[in-house]
């Protein structure tokens, strides 16, 4: 909720806070259903019987956004490597579609 109003200092603090009182985060998921059949997962999920195409459809995905002109926007990201800043929004802008 902070880093999406600029309040990214706030949110560092909330972390660390979260860290030292031994909080932690449950990880969120997501489902689909396909042919009357629920898929449950969760981020780095690699438990299907088809990963790897699944993880090569969502790349194909991403390239043909980046193609169409998605450029993210990292100040938003709360994470410290430029390329999991991306990655995270990536997967941001698709769960909010």
């Amino acid at each position: 909720m902070y880093p999406r109003v600029g309040r990214l200092r706030e949110t560092v603090e909330i972390r660390r806070f979260m860290g030292v009182s031994g909080v932690r985060k449950k990880p969120g998921c997501s489902w689909i259903d396909v042919k009357n059949e629920t898929f449950v997962f969760t981020v780095h999920d690699k438990s299907h019987s088809r990963t790897h195409e699944i993880y090569e459809m969502l790349s194909k995905l991403k390239d043909s956004v980046k193609k169409k002109g998605y450029v993210a926007e990292k100040e938003f990201a709360i994470n410290y490597t430029e390329e999991y800043k991306e990655q995270n929004l990536w997967h941001q802008l698709m769960a909010s579609q």
